[in-house]
């Protein structure tokens, strides 16, 4: 009973290892987008938050607030704002205030992948998005063939010089359509129109037919401030930051704000729902899944349990298997006795012989025309007399090559002086 207790317990302290590494184990990468403070995965912005906030020398803050509510807070205070989401969505009042803001000189970045009309209208832009799969950027990212599109700084103030940077097609698909250029300075392009038919992110005919390159990055000045509009919504990320080519193209956009504090306002990102990490996750996000998946654990539980109790079995009989080689051997031994060939049994013997030499000396005795450099190595690793050693293979090959026959005295003086040899080594 005591044994069985142990047992027993000793499965539970298995059970319990095995859930304990489980849960070690590294967590599953989700791809989908949720510019959450919070959020460790690739396209969340904890670490983007947290690099920011330790580099910016004026100070980086995350806020909840809308553009209107930072308005009311201080109107004689300038600073930078940032805007990331996936879909931007603006009402007139929030329009009115972010050109409130920017007149009073404070610049606001609205990064995004999609816009609305009431917004785009009013900066005079239309922004072309496509559909972001994150299942396919997973396979396309993990895939050992790497072609990545380019973005063009082209900054036409001249704030800094030109530059490519390679960011993965699927980040830059949505881009940005300029209607009114007159007052707008173009910061970023993509030079998209050789890969974009392969990226299997968009296709659109109008692309093919632009002779310019979509926009990524524009700004228009409003007042004593100005307002910065970009479409790569998911550079601006963990996964973006992490990326050194890709984080200096962040650097150079941000810069438009720099000597300023900077706040980042979450108030029109979508919230994201948290995802489990667990495997089972989805599993355990339906109650009827739930529940069997429950019931399945338990019924293995009790299985092992009843399981565990000894049962008694027939025990075989195991019988030690014999050395068969010392039989082998006399059968080998007679076969050549029998017939009378000596010869043969030297060499086969010298084959072995032979291996030995090249194995251990580095000495191939098979290379007739280096026969003395060859028996000066054997004599000087053996402490043999280096005639002794010519003389054993001078008389050894004709009957190896000659077909000389021997008698049985010879064959055993021959296979002698090479068990000699290699007990010199």
């Amino acid at each position: 009973m005591k044994e069985s207790r142990g047992f027993i317990g000793g499965v539970l302290i298995f059970l319990l290892l095995i859930f304990a590494v489980e849960y070690q184990l590294p967590k599953q990468f989700v791809w989908t987008p949720s510019f959450s403070s919070t959020d460790a995965q690739p396209f969340g912005c904890a670490l983007f938050d947290s690099w920011l906030a330790k580099s910016w020398p004026q100070g980086y803050t995350v806020s909840n607030q809308s553009l209107y509510q930072l308005a009311q807070e201080d109107t004689t205070k300038q600073r930078g704002i940032l805007v990331v989401s996936e879909f931007l969505s603006f009402s007139k009042t929030d329009v009115e205030t972010l050109f409130s803001l920017a007149r009073r000189g404070n610049r606001v970045m609205l990064v995004g992948m999609n816009y609305d009309r009431w917004l785009s209208d009013t900066l005079g832009f239309s922004c072309v998005s496509s559909f972001y799969s994150p299942l396919k950027f997973k396979e396309y990212v993990s895939s050992a063939v790497d072609k990545r599109d380019t973005i063009w700084w082209v900054d036409t103030l001249g704030a800094y010089p030109k530059r490519n940077y390679q960011a993965y097609a699927q980040l830059l698909a949505p881009y940005l359509l300029l209607e009114d250029s007159t007052d707008a300075q173009v910061l970023s392009q993509w030079q998209c129109q050789a890969e974009y038919p392969r990226s299997a992110v968009a296709r659109d005919s109008t692309l093919a037919q632009q002779t310019t390159y979509p926009t990524l990055a524009f700004t228009r000045k409003i007042g004593e401030g100005q307002v910065t509009v970009a479409s790569t919504a998911l550079l601006f990320t963990n996964y973006g930051i992490l990326d050194r080519d890709q984080a200096t193209y962040l650097l150079r956009l941000l810069s438009s704000m720099k000597g300023l504090p900077l706040v980042r306002t979450t108030g029109y990102s979508k919230r994201a729902a948290e995802v489990a990490q667990s495997p089972f996750r989805y599993l355990l996000s339906k109650p009827p899944l739930r529940w069997a998946l429950y019931l399945t654990f338990i019924s293995i539980l009790f299985f092992m349990l009843f399981s565990i109790k000894r049962r008694q079995r027939v025990i075989p009989v195991v019988v030690s298997p014999s050395n068969k080689s010392v039989e082998f051997v006399e059968l080998i031994g007679t076969l050549f006795f029998r017939k009378r060939d000596h010869a043969g049994l030297v060499k086969k013997r010298y084959l072995y012989f032979a291996e030995e030499l090249r194995r251990e000396i580095r000495v191939d005795v098979d290379e007739v025309q280096h026969d003395g450099p060859n028996f000066s190595r054997i004599a000087q690793k053996t402490g043999l007399d280096y005639e002794m050693v010519a003389s054993f293979f001078r008389e050894v090959r004709p009957v190896l090559y000659g077909g000389k026959q021997i008698s049985d005295v010879e064959m055993k003086r021959f296979i002698d002086q090479m068990n000699n040899l290699i007990n010199h080594l």
